[in-house]
């Protein structure tokens, strides 16, 4: 059986192939930075899930980075950009919510 990791997930329009690394929406290819990646399937791994920026940062930066969580809202920016037609609507499939200093919320949508 696959590991979690190498099942691909798809969210409306957004497919995202971990063994690939591949990201689509639609029939677009969307070209993501390394970080980038692992953001998005990180957040999308733990849909439904309410999860703290410390453990974003911990997930996807590792746990012995040292930096400021600004890096995360970057990011997040950066996916903005990449992922949506209107960059304002980030990710609203997964409804990323980052509320500084609390957790980030995040839930999915019914596809």
């Amino acid at each position: 059986l696959p590991t979690a990791e190498a099942v691909a997930l798809t969210v409306g329009d957004l497919r995202i192939d971990p063994a690939a690394r591949d990201v689509r929406v639609g029939e677009r290819d969307v070209d993501l930075s390394p970080k980038e990646f692992d953001l998005l399937l990180t957040l999308a791994q733990q849909a439904g899930r309410v999860v703290s920026i410390d453990e974003l940062l911990d997930r996807v930066w590792g746990s012995d980075w040292i930096g400021e969580s600004q890096t995360l809202y970057v990011h997040v920016r950066w996916l903005r950009e990449k992922l949506e037609e209107d960059p304002a609507r980030l990710l609203d499939r997964l409804a990323v919510h980052v509320p500084p200093p609390g957790p980030a919320w995040i839930t999915a949508e019914e596809a």
